[in-house]
């Protein structure tokens, strides 16, 4: 019963946060802004969290709401930038000796990714 008003109240939330984020001038100019830029390529997604003032998986979902969404030309990385991401991926599981990185804020990341994909708004049961 308690999970079911939970539930009720975070997407009452969320709805909330989106109309002020649509509606209200100052922050729907600032949306609109960072939005377009994001679409661009000119901004990464911790920028626009900072100028929206809200976590990064909260802004790619907002800015999903409001259609902002980069082209795949936008989203692909240069050759050497991505054999350099690589490179430290590979440091990074060599230093910790291929165990599971079970840091939490990690863990919700990879779990509002998926979601995501598969279209399911997980971010109200995610601690904050």
């Amino acid at each position: 019963m308690l999970a079911k008003v939970a539930h009720r109240w975070h997407v009452h939330f969320d709805r909330l946060t989106t109309n002020r984020a649509r509606n209200s001038r100052p922050h729907a100019d600032a949306l609109h802004t960072a939005g377009r830029t994001y679409a661009e390529g000119r901004l990464s997604i911790d920028e626009v969290a900072t100028i929206l003032s809200m976590a990064p998986q909260d802004a790619v979902a907002l800015l999903e709401k409001q259609g902002f969404c980069r082209s795949t030309a936008k989203i692909r990385l240069p050759e050497a930038a991505r054999n350099e991401k690589l490179r430290a991926i590979r440091e990074e599981r060599i230093a910790r000796r291929g165990e599971p990185n079970l840091r939490e804020d990690l863990v919700a990341r990879e779990v509002i990714a998926s979601q995501r994909i598969e279209n399911i708004d997980v971010r109200p049961w995610l601690k904050a």
